[in-house]
C-alpha cells in the first residue's frame, strides 16, 4: 500500500513539473468511477482491518477480486491517454498474483524502486535541468 501511495505523489509531481494541471485532471470525464472506488476501498478497508476469519486465501481472493474491480473501470476508460496500458500491466501483475499466490517482492526492490523513482523525477523536471547548469558553471 506503501508503495502504492508513494508512486502516486511522485505522479502528481512529476505531471505537475512537467506542466500537467489538476484541472484539467478534474475536468476529465472518467466513467464508471463506482468500479475503482470500490476495488480502492476494498484495498484500504482490509488492508487496516484483519478479522479473524481472513485466512490468507480469503486475503487473496480480496486482492484479486478488488483489482479486477479497478481492471474493470481501467477498461471502461481505456480511451483516455494511458489508462489501455495501466490495464495491460494491472492483468499482468493479476497474473503473477494468481500464479504466486502473492506479488513476489523484497525489501530491497522496494527500497530501490523508490530511490528510483525519486531520481527518475528529478531527471524528467526542470530541477534537474537548473541542478546540471549550475554544475556545470
Amino acid at each position: 500500500m506503501e508503495i502504492a501511495l508513494l508512486v502516486a505523489i511522485v505522479a502528481v509531481v512529476v505531471a505537475l513539473l512537467q506542466g500537467g494541471s489538476l484541472e484539467r485532471l478534474a475536468a476529465t470525464k472518467f466513467r464508471a468511477t463506482p468500479l475503482l472506488l470500490f476495488g480502492l476501498a476494498l484495498q484500504i478497508v482490509f488492508g487496516f482491518w484483519s478479522p479473524s476469519w481472513m485466512t490468507d486465501a480469503a486475503g487473496l481472493t480480496v486482492l484479486l477480486v478488488s483489482n479486477l474491480f479497478v481492471l474493470a473501470w481501467l477498461i471502461v476508460n481505456r480511451t483516455l491517454p494511458g489508462l489501455l496500458i495501466a490495464a495491460v500491466g494491472l492483468l499482468m501483475n493479476l497474473a503473477v498474483i494468481t500464479a504466486n499466490g502473492a506479488m513476489p517482492v523484497s525489501a530491497d526492490a522496494v527500497r530501490v524502486l523508490a530511490a528510483g523513482l525519486a531520481l527518475l523525477a528529478y531527471k524528467q523536471t526542470r530541477w534537474g535541468e537548473l541542478a546540471a547548469d549550475e554544475a556545470s558553471g
